[in-house]
């Protein structure tokens, strides 16, 4: 019978896990919607120094990513929600990568 691993063991959850990478990389925002699918990214971010700056929609928190990566000169990011919408910021993504903008 297989026995549930302990999260300590594996490290936490993902979510953990990617908030403490973003940490590790210096992050200080993330552009995005809040939303079922994000929700515990969302609840990790809350607990660390990372602020979450809400939008209305994926397009404009990846301009909005895209505007503080060129201002800063810093790593920005994007969080996105999955299904249907998830394409939405793909037409603001190809402006960093023609003008060599840092984010992802």
């Amino acid at each position: 019978m297989n026995q549930p691993r302990d999260l300590k063991q594996i490290g936490g959850l993902v979510s953990q896990q990617l908030v403490q990478y973003l940490e590790a990389r210096g992050v200080e925002y993330v552009f995005g919607l809040c939303g079922h699918t994000n929700i515990a990214v969302l609840a990790e971010l809350a607990k660390s120094s990372i602020r979450f700056v809400n939008t209305r929609h994926e397009q404009v928190a990846a301009h909005m990513a895209d505007g503080y990566a060129r201002a800063k000169r810093e790593t920005a990011v994007v969080l996105s929600h999955l299904g249907r919408d998830s394409p939405m910021p793909r037409p603001a993504s190809r402006t960093p990568r023609s003008t060599r903008s840092r984010w992802w």
